[in-house]
């Protein structure tokens, strides 16, 4: 509110007609010119401490990795101004009043979960989250009543423990005794029962670590499904990936396909809401990356954002992946109403992995040691000891650290900035131990390299910007305890993460010089000489990894205030896109990221 009294006159003043963003970057950029003038002034008469090397400590290798993005991906970028696409919110709104009708007048609890999981299968579940937690609340309850579930056949039943436990509700794998003989083995009468086998063999998914009764049922769900592999689309589809460790987005074009033929008039306004919001979506999405891609001018393309920073100019080095950010917020944030959170995000990405590149392919040991105390101090007075440019990642770092706080203090009343810069801290000391590990060519025990290499993901440094930004307050321990401790939400979400990556290593990381991945670390500690059998095990440590994470998403007696639910599924999320950022193809190279960018960002349902 302005203090001028409202009889005083007005000043002149000339408007400035810009957008906002421009207004704030043009802004941002005149202070951090001023910023840069004032440390360049302070070493102009001296040589900083970081270009007087003494050449005592190893040096990462000088790499000159070909970073840059493709002219396919600048193409795409840039054709995104043109394909917009217009949605009328009145016939959504329309369609949502009707699709909550459907679910009201739903004739039995059968209805109510084939409805409850079309929607979630459609990638619409965020419009009927109310709706979908009364329904479910009430199926618990007959769940929990043994006359009731007897009148349930088999994939009733599993839909209903899926549904139920991706809905952070504990339900007994014990709900499945009645399927089995009197020697504990599924009835022999279920072998013919597809639908009921593709559901249970989705339900076992959601298992917990210990729970030997689920490993059984898929074991028997995926032997019986398998003869019918070849006839079945969708049998083939769930054997290759299940529903709970798939992104929505990308579920959601499979499933209509699977119900193109039947006659469903419900099924068929789902669908025909789901089309509206992917495009609705795509229109959204399509501005976020041409928002984000505008951020740079490294080469060819990047953000204007990015352009002010000034990281294009002196970091040449860097990658150039404005798909890989973005990809990575939009996969694991894909609701509408957290555009603002997936714009920010993409900056969070941005710098992550541009402070990954500086450690692993460019800084001297004596520089990375000089960054890394200077992150960790947070003082402008101690960055004139940095050479030019970790000045100016370290000037980025700070703005966009600072532009984060600014948000969250405004939208939702904390101050986080301490509890950022203590998550920046984190990170790059986890960098600064990988570059030791690289520089000295010393490969640790497989349990050292985890809990320094879960870390170095950067997903627990980027959960808890997302944590803050989605305006959740501090829970018990504070979040970046609780969020970066081992054996936790964050941490089972990012090991599977880690371990995907080491998976996926590719002929281009090899051909980069990268350090030794876990399966490494396994061969050498164990003296095993067969990739394979390590790779095995990896495999293994994911599916392990995942039934923990599992766990940590119920309400249960050891776990009575689980984080909240949306967060969950964000954690979720990320262990899901991980098959999609790491696969790779027959020759070792990963497979075409531009591709499932442009499925869920440009092209129609």
């Amino acid at each position: 509110m302005s203090t001028t009294s409202c009889h005083s006159p007005r000043p002149s003043v000339i408007i400035d007609q810009r957008p906002k963003l421009a207004r704030r970057a043009a802004a941002s950029c005149s202070w951090r010119m001023q910023q840069r003038e004032a440390l360049n002034k302070n070493v102009s008469n001296s040589t900083s401490s970081a270009t007087q090397l003494n050449g005592n400590l190893p040096l990462v290798p000088r790499l000159n990795p070909n970073y840059r993005s493709s002219s396919s991906e600048h193409n795409l970028v840039s054709s995104l101004a043109r394909e917009r696409k217009v949605v009328s919110l009145q016939t959504m709104e329309a369609l949502k009043n009707e699709v909550r009708l459907i679910l009201r007048s739903a004739a039995n609890t059968s209805e109510m979960l084939d409805l409850v999981d079309a929607i979630q299968r459609l990638g619409i579940a965020y419009y009927f989250e109310e709706e979908i937690g009364n329904i479910l609340s009430s199926i618990r309850g007959n769940l929990l009543n043994d006359g009731m579930i007897k009148e349930l056949d088999l994939h009733d039943v599993s839909l209903a423990f899926r549904l139920l436990r991706q809905h952070g509700c504990y339900v007994s794998p014990g709900v499945f005794d009645n399927f089995k003989d009197g020697k504990g083995a599924f009835k022999h009468e279920l072998e013919q029962d597809v639908r009921g086998l593709l559901s249970l063999y989705e339900a076992s998914f959601l298992g917990m670590d210990g729970e030997v009764s689920l490993h059984e049922a898929r074991s028997f769900a995926t032997s019986q499904l398998q003869p019918f592999r070849q006839a079945s689309t969708k049998v083939a589809r769930a054997l290759e990936q299940p529903f709970h460790h798939s992104l929505a987005g990308f579920q959601a074009r499979r499933y209509i396909q699977d119900c193109q033929d039947q006659e469903d008039w419900k099924l068929g306004i789902l669908i025909e809401l789901a089309k509206l919001d992917c495009d609705y979506t795509q229109s959204l999405y399509q501005k976020e990356l041409w928002e984000v891609s505008k951020m740079s001018m490294m080469g060819s393309v990047l953000t204007r954002w990015w352009k002010g920073l000034g990281l294009a100019e002196e970091l040449e080095f860097i990658r150039d992946q404005v798909l890989v950010w973005f990809m990575f917020p939009l996969s694991i944030l894909p609701d509408p109403h957290l555009s603002d959170c997936r714009l920010k995000i993409a900056k969070v990405a941005a710098l992550i992995y541009t402070i990954d590149d500086i450690y692993d392919v460019h800084g001297s040991m004596e520089e990375l040691h000089l960054f890394t105390e200077a992150v960790a101090r947070w003082d402008l007075g101690f960055v004139h000891t940095l050479p030019a440019y970790l000045r100016t990642c370290f000037m980025a770092l700070h703005d966009v650290t600072n532009e984060i706080q600014s948000h969250v203090q405004k939208r939702h009343g904390h101050n986080v900035l301490d509890k950022l810069k203590q998550v920046w801290a984190t990170l790059t000391q986890a960098y600064m131990e990988e570059a030791k590990w690289k520089s000295t060519r010393f490969m640790p025990k497989k349990e050292e390299y985890l809990r320094n290499r879960v870390v170095s993901t950067g997903l627990p440094a980027a959960s808890v910007h997302i944590y803050y930004l989605m305006g959740f307050s501090e829970p018990k321990d504070g979040p970046v305890d609780a969020l970066l401790q081992r054996q936790g939400l964050v941490w089972y979400s990012a090991m599977i993460l880690r371990l995907w990556d080491d998976l996926g290593r590719t002929m281009d990381e090899q051909e980069r010089g990268y350090d030794a991945s876990y399966i490494d670390c396994y061969m050498k500690e164990f003296g095993v000489t067969e990739e394979k059998e390590a790779r095995e095990h990896v495999e293994q440590m994911i599916g392990s990894a995942w039934e923990k994470l599992n766990r940590e998403c119920l309400v249960l007696p050891t776990n009575p205030n689980p984080f909240p639910s949306s967060f969950a599924r964000v954690t979720l999320n990320a262990a899901r896109a991980c098959p999609v950022m790491y696969q790779c193809g027959k020759d070792g190279r990963l497979l075409d990221l531009e591709g499932h960018v442009k499925m869920l960002v440009v092209d129609r349902i």
